[in-house]
């Protein structure tokens, strides 16, 4: 029941606290519009007198005051605020995920390097399979006096466009899993501002090393 002017303060506070990285108003109406979404109800039907779902405000703290104690501190400090009602936190999924963290950190680097060999034994048994279709024309070329590095030229591209094709299938599938993430378990990746660039030069990168090794092995055997 407080102010709109209240209202306003409470926002400014919220937004300039140190901790705070954001802070997302959602009224009545946009509370009552997640609630018909996520649940399939609209509440201002089941009970037609009354909104009952109150005002908040969503907060996403900087990672640095993530620490246990730090966070018991931000968590009475908001809850002390005139005006809040209620703090509700995930501080039981938050601290079990840091705790867990290494183990999670260390996974990611396997599963990254398992992807990474992976990526680099399918794009070299393409490149293979391209080059085993045109044995007898690279023999040709090689009889007539055709260079290696004039014989890597088309593969080279090929490779370059299977790595590009497969960044943007990675962009494509990161972007669908982030909107997902954010729909059904309100959850946010939090990407680098240059992520989508490093993954299309990591791609290229990737396929021109891997297309280079095939290459190397089937030219020093003709």
């Amino acid at each position: 029941d407080i102010t709109e002017a209240r209202m306003e303060s409470l926002r400014s506070e919220l937004e300039n606290d140190p901790a705070v990285s954001e802070a997302v108003y959602i009224s009545k109406d946009s509370a009552a519009a997640i609630f018909k979404a996520e649940i399939g109800e609209d509440i201002r039907e089941l009970i037609p007198d009354e909104n009952p779902l109150p005002a908040s405000f969503r907060i996403r703290l900087k990672s640095e005051f993530l620490t246990s104690y730090k966070y018991d501190s931000l968590l009475s400090v908001f809850t002390d605020i005139e005006g809040i009602d209620e703090v509700l936190s995930r501080s039981g999924i938050i601290f079990q995920l840091l705790k867990y963290r290494e183990y999670i950190k260390y996974g990611h680097a396997g599963l990254g390097g398992s992807i990474l060999l992976l990526s680099v034994f399918l794009i070299s048994n393409i490149i293979r399979l391209s080059i085993n279709t045109r044995r007898k024309s690279i023999e040709i070329m090689k009889l007539v006096g055709a260079k290696n590095s004039f014989i890597r030229g088309p593969f080279l591209i090929e490779g370059l466009l299977i790595g590009t094709a497969g960044s943007l299938l990675s962009i494509v599938f990161v972007i669908t899993l982030n909107y997902s993430l954010q729909y059904f378990m309100n959850i946010r990746l939090i990407l680098p501002d240059l992520y989508y660039v490093y993954l299309v030069i990591s791609g290229i990168i990737l396929s021109v090393i891997s297309t280079v090794f095939a290459l190397g092995r089937f030219l020093r055997m003709a």
